[in-house]
């Protein structure tokens, strides 16, 4: 007896294995391949692109509707999936095959065009065509004969020729179009998913009506996630149910399992990256996303606008932190799609320069970068620019005859061939001083610029504010500048200046005396100027020496945007820190910026960028900043 129930149960042990074996072999019924999105050029093959790739998917049951469905399914390896292209309303027997060598599934169940690319396959009549979206198939071949498909994929071919392309919107998708932005409360996280309708069901109440009204417009809107390859089936159907119209696809998807990099800021830089130099750099209208870390390092990696969408930073101000590029203005935060859509229609999150781009850090050639060329002069700012600043440095003076000059210091002594005070030389006195007399970059042993003399066409002058605001190279470059000169005051003059080159929005005006910036702010808010001031070195150090609680209690309203400060000050003979994590946090809490002077030690810079993520520094040698910035 017991012998026969032993080999009763070893034949049902059998037929249990064999028919999980039978079971799980992949065929028609049980197999689900789901392709993702992907984006071209009618360029050079040597352009980049985002192939298209596949997972295939083992299911238990393959019509079921489930958030877990891909999550819990197995990976099939080893099967060969090829991937086709058509035009729009075209027929079945229009399919382009794209590539013409076996593509096999490595052990994740995935595979891609990496290694053979798209643009070579598609025809002349596709590429001239081009800006075009395409159906995208991936198409999985069983050794029976049978196979399985996804025709949901959208393959994008853009122009080569950026002038053709449309305008993109890039967002984020699962808390940014859906309306949770981010898990930052517990009602985020209940709201996050419905599980009856599987689905992230929390729609920001504005959403709909803004994707239509970009389509509309002729906008492209692609999305850039970190979500994970067995979420893509689910989160597309989503997005083509509540913001197309359930039928052919028009936003292009991409996650983190489309390019080679971990998920987190360095995806959404090269995703990013990569979309910017396909659509032209002019074409990206924005970033919209929820995580300052990854998807404003994405967009401030590549010099475009980002705009934080519902950044929950009240009890985590570290939450505005873009993770080397410094911190986001809390004032830039978009609440709703609505808000999002008029700061697109603004053309950026701000109007003026400084607060849109002191997002990102600043290379700010200290008096142009003195250390590489003379400074002060329009020979040094052109030269900052070419190797790499977004902003200049100058101070201001003026002449007896009130000529407003470009000049550090208040005598020509140490710069020029000349002596004296600058307010006490009419212009023309001044014009006929070398500017470059006493540069020398070896110590001493030489001084290249000594050789042109008044009159000629390399004489190198002082420059007034006028020339640097109109010199045709420096194109009304953004500028940071201090008026020196309080006597006699030179405000008025100043101001008439960046009126009439409407340069109120590339300035940050400041003055080591708080006298003359408060005259400044007074007379620029009388004229309806909407000028960014640095603070007074008074009002650095009552920012510095009081503690933010008592900011708080007493109602502290910053005098300026942004503070502009040594790593260290002298106080009462003492030397002190001033750039330490409490000074740092309650410039941020207060939405403050802060650039830093005079640094031109490499070790200092990695320091002041990595670790204290300043907004800014200036430096006498620009062009090694930037090497510390790209390295």
């Amino acid at each position: 007896m017991k012998t026969i129930k032993h080999g009763f149960f070893l034949w049902v042990s059998i037929f249990s294995i064999l028919f999980m074996l039978i079971g799980c072999r992949p065929t028609p019924e049980n197999t689900e391949v789901v392709v993702s999105d992907a984006i071209s050029s009618n360029g050079s093959v040597a352009d980049p692109e985002i192939v298209p790739n596949a997972t295939v998917y083992l299911l238990q049951n393959k019509d079921k509707k489930s958030l877990l469905k891909y999550l819990l399914a197995d990976k099939v390896s080893d099967i060969e999936v090829q991937f086709f292209a058509r035009e729009i309303g075209s027929g079945e027997d229009d399919w382009i095959r794209l590539g013409d060598t076996p593509l096999y599934t490595d052990e994740n169940g995935r595979v891609s065009m990496e290694d053979v690319g798209v643009r070579p396959w598609l025809p002349p009549a596709i590429l001239d065509a081009a800006p075009i979206d395409l159906e995208l198939r991936a198409k999985v071949l069983f050794e029976d004969g049978g196979f399985i498909t996804d025709d949901m994929g959208l393959l994008r071919v853009l122009s080569s020729d950026s002038s053709d392309n449309p305008q993109v919107v890039l967002t984020d998708h699962d808390n940014t179009l859906h309306a949770t932005g981010g898990q930052n409360s517990l009602a985020d996280w209940v709201e996050f998913i419905n599980w009856a309708r599987c689905d992230w069901p929390l729609v920001d109440e504005y959403v709909v009506d803004a994707t239509k009204e970009l389509h509309i417009e002729g906008h492209d809107i692609v999305i850039v996630s970190g979500l994970p390859a067995d979420i893509r089936a689910l989160a597309r159907s989503q997005v083509n149910r509540h913001f197309e119209d359930e039928g052919q696809r028009s936003i292009a998807f991409f996650i983190k399992n489309d390019l080679p990099f971990e998920h987190g800021n360095e995806f959404k830089a090269a995703a990013i990256g990569i979309l910017k130099e396909l659509y032209g750099d002019n074409n990206i209208l924005t970033m919209v996303g929820d995580t300052v870390r990854e998807d404003g390092y994405g967009a401030f990696f590549n010099k475009i606008f980002y705009i934080p969408f519902q950044v929950d930073y009240f009890f985590n101000t570290s939450l505005l932190d873009s993770e080397g590029f410094g911190f986001i203005d809390p004032k830039s935060i978009a609440w709703n799609w609505s808000q999002v859509m008029d700061f697109i229609q603004r053309g950026d999150i701000v109007t003026n320069f400084f607060e849109r781009n002191e997002n990102g850090f600043l290379n700010i050639a200290h008096r142009g970068g003195k250390d590489l060329r003379p400074e002060n002069t329009i020979l040094a700012y052109r030269h900052a620019l070419e190797v790499g600043s977004e902003s200049l440095e100058g101070d201001l003076h003026a002449t007896s005859d009130g000529v407003v000059v470009v000049s550090h210091d208040k005598t020509v002594d140490r710069t020029t061939n000349g002596t004296g005070e600058i307010r006490e030389m009419t212009f023309a006195e001044l014009r006929e001083l070398d500017a470059g007399y006493w540069f020398t970059d070896d110590g001493g042993i030489t001084y290249p610029y000594r050789s042109y003399p008044f009159g000629s066409a390399d004489h190198i002058q002082m420059p007034t504010l006028q020339e640097v605001f109109s010199d045709p190279v420096l194109d009304r470059a953004p500028m940071v500048s201090e008026v020196k000169q309080s006597e006699p005051s030179i405000i008025d003059d100043v101001l008439d200046i960046i009126q009439t080159y409407d340069m109120q929005d590339k300035l940050i005006l400041g003055s080591f005396n708080k006298e003359s910036l408060d005259e400044l702010r007074a007379k620029a808010l009388a004229r309806g100027m909407n000028i960014v001031t640095s603070f007074a070195e008074e009002e650095v150090l009552t920012f510095f020496l009081t503690p933010l609680s008592a900011m708080l209690i007493t109602g502290y309203t910053p005098p300026g945007q942004v503070l502009q400060v040594p790593i260290e000050y002298d106080l009462a003979g003492l030397t002190v820190e001033v750039i330490n994590s409490s000074f740092m946090h309650k410039a941020r809490y207060l939405g403050l910026k802060v650039q830093v002077w005079t640094v031109n030690d490499p070790d200092e810079m990695r320091w002041l960028i990595d670790e204290k993520k300043v907004d800014g520094i200036m430096s006498d040698n620009p062009l090694l900043l930037e090497e510390i910035i790209t390295e």
